[in-house]
């Protein structure tokens, strides 16, 4: 129909005789760097967390001692399906594995840990000779 062009407006260029190009890839650059922050600061380390927590529960066995997040300390009796079956006091309860903040050491766990971190310094003093 009409078919005017504007004599200031030319393409990709504005009033001022700027690239309107260049203003959309710094706000899609400036998108990308803050979608960035946002992974590496928040998101990976909750994954990271999230991880040791998982294979913290996984790893629970009959005898550990736990701290709950409520600040319960109780002795594990058993763990399946996400439930572990623990005794608090002379009482047997239910808590979601979710609901575990640590793993108490226990002197055999104690024990355990001190002699795979003295077999692991001999091996690495094997290694330097």
């Amino acid at each position: 129909m009409y078919n005017h062009i504007h004599p200031y407006k030319n393409g990709n260029i504005n009033v001022k005789g700027e690239c309107i190009m260049n203003d959309s890839m710094g706000m899609i650059l400036y998108v990308v760097v803050i979608i960035a922050v946002f992974y590496f600061v928040l998101i990976r380390p909750q994954k990271k967390k999230d991880k040791e927590q998982k294979d913290m529960v996984s790893a629970l066995k009959k005898g550990d001692k736990i701290v709950t997040i409520g600040g319960f300390h109780a002795k594990v009796v058993s763990s399946k399906n996400g439930v572990i079956t623990a005794m608090l006091g002379e009482n047997k309860v239910k808590i979601e594995d979710w609901a575990v903040r640590s793993v108490e050491k226990t002197d055999e766990n104690a024990a355990s840990a001190e002699e795979t971190e003295t077999e692991e310094t001999e091996e690495s003093a094997k290694g330097e000779e």
